[in-house]
C-alpha cells in the first residue's frame, strides 16, 4: 500500500534565506552547501561504533554576488581578520535564515564562525552575462536551530 501524505502549506523556498553575521550587512547568498554537523564516533573493543558525545565543527561554502560592492568589501573585511596576525575578532556569531512563504522564518545559529577560504570566479568571453558570484568558505563550532 502506498504512503500517502501531504506537504504542510507555507513552506520554506530554497531560494529565500541570508545570512546575518555580528558586525556585518546582511549578506545576499545566492548558493550555498547543504550544511552537515556530525556527531563524533568511537569504534569499541568488540567493533561496535558507538556515539564519543561531541560534535565535529561545520564548515561550508557559499557563494555572494560579485556586484554587490558593500556585501563583498564586509566578507573581504572579515577574511583578512583570520589571517595573520591573528586576534579574536575574526569568529563571529551567526545566523542563516529561511523565510517561509507566509509566517515568521527559520534560523539557525552559528558559533565561532570565520571565513576560511575565498573563490574569485574564472572569466570566460563566451558567456552569455551569467552573473559573477565570489565563493566564500567558512568554518564554525557549532550550529543549533533557533
Amino acid at each position: 500500500m502506498p504512503l500517502r501524505g501531504k506537504i504542510k502549506n507555507n513552506h520554506i523556498p530554497l531560494n529565500s534565506f541570508e545570512l546575518i553575521v555580528a558586525g556585518l550587512p546582511a549578506i545576499t547568498i545566492v548558493t550555498t552547501d547543504d550544511i552537515e554537523q556530525m556527531i563524533t564516533a568511537v569504534t569499541m573493543p568488540d567493533g561496535t561504533i558507538r556515539s564519543g558525545g561531541k560534535t565535529e565543527p561545520v564548515e561550508f561554502s557559499f557563494t555572494i554576488p560579485m556586484h554587490h560592492d558593500v556585501e563583498q568589501a564586509a566578507m573581504e573585511y572579515w577574511k583578512k581578520l583570520a589571517e595573520g596576525p591573528v586576534g579574536s575578532t575574526y569568529l563571529k556569531a551567526a545566523s542563516l535564515i529561511y523565510y517561509r512563504n507566509e509566517g515568521g522564518p527559520k534560523s539557525y545559529t552559528f558559533s565561532n564562525m570565520w571565513v576560511s577560504g575565498r573563490t574569485i570566479p574564472g572569466g570566460d568571453m563566451g558567456n552569455e552575462g551569467e552573473m559573477a558570484v565570489v565563493t566564500f568558505a567558512v568554518k564554525a563550532d557549532y550550529v543549533s536551530p533557533v
